[in-house]
């Protein structure tokens, strides 16, 4: 998020507690930094549409311990401040279950075990422009 802030001078992030929180707070095992409505930017255009409908998720697990955190948002709107677990947000996204699965498993998450290498990029570009 740092390199495309800097890149398309996002400013502010999207609400996603009702309470005031310090820069980084805890969700279960998760630490969720304030997330930054660059997101919006970059969901508007990949979309192609004014206020898309999306969901952030962060999940991170190793060997069936972890912690899980997700929200939904319309464009910057969060659309349910309450929500905070993966199958809350993709409910909310209109994902029905399929038969002995949970919305997670449905939409083929539990495939992903890592982010894709074409990210890493991305921490290289952020110490190239000092961020």
């Amino acid at each position: 998020m740092a390199y495309w802030e800097h890149i398309m001078g996002a400013k502010g992030y999207l609400d996603i507690l009702k309470q005031e929180v310090s820069p980084n707070y805890q969700i279960g095992k998760i630490f969720v930094s304030p997330i930054s409505k660059v997101v919006a930017e970059i969901m508007k255009r990949i979309s192609k549409t004014e206020d898309p409908l999306y969901a952030i998720i962060i999940t991170d697990y190793f060997g069936g311990i972890g912690g899980q955190w997700a929200n939904v948002f319309r464009g910057e709107v969060n659309q349910d401040i309450n929500i905070k677990w993966i199958n809350e947000a993709l409910r909310l996204l209109g994902v029905k279950a399929a038969p002995e699965l949970d919305e997670f498993d449905t939409v083929g998450l539990t495939k992903i075990r890592v982010g894709p290498e074409y990210l890493f990029k991305y921490t290289d570009l952020c110490d190239e422009h000092g961020l």
